[in-house]
C-alpha cells in the first residue's frame, strides 16, 4: 500500500449515512475506506487510481451518489463518480477528463 499525503483527505457522507474516507498516496492515486453500516465497521483500503496533482473536493449529487473532482498532473480537470448512490468499491466509474490547461 502507498504511504498517505498529509492534508490531502476528505470526508463525505453517502446517501444512507454512511461516512466514507478519501486520501491522496504518494503515487498520486485516490484511496477509501467506508463504513460499512452507518456508525460501523469500515471497509478495507482501495484505490481508485488516478494522477492527482492538486486537493480533490467530493460532492454529493442531487441522487445521492458521490462525485470527486480533481487537477490532474495533465492540468486537466478530472472526475470520478458512484456509478448508484451508496456503492463501495467495485461501484466506481473510471476517471474522465473534462478538459482544460
Amino acid at each position: 500500500m502507498a504511504q498517505w499525503t498529509i492534508g490531502r483527505t476528505r470526508v463525505a457522507q453517502n446517501a444512507d449515512g454512511r461516512l466514507e474516507f478519501f486520501t491522496l498516496s504518494t503515487d498520486g492515486a485516490l484511496w477509501h475506506i467506508w463504513q460499512m453500516d452507518p456508525g460501523g465497521v469500515w471497509s478495507d483500503w482501495n484505490s481508485l487510481g488516478g494522477a492527482i496533482g492538486a486537493e480533490p473536493v467530493v460532492f454529493q449529487n442531487a441522487d445521492g451518489r458521490l462525485e470527486f473532482f480533481v487537477w490532474g498532473t495533465d492540468n486537466a480537470l478530472w472526475h470520478i463518480w458512484q456509478m448508484v448512490p451508496n456503492s463501495g468499491y467495485s461501484g466506481w466509474s473510471n476517471w474522465a477528463s473534462l478538459g482544460g490547461v
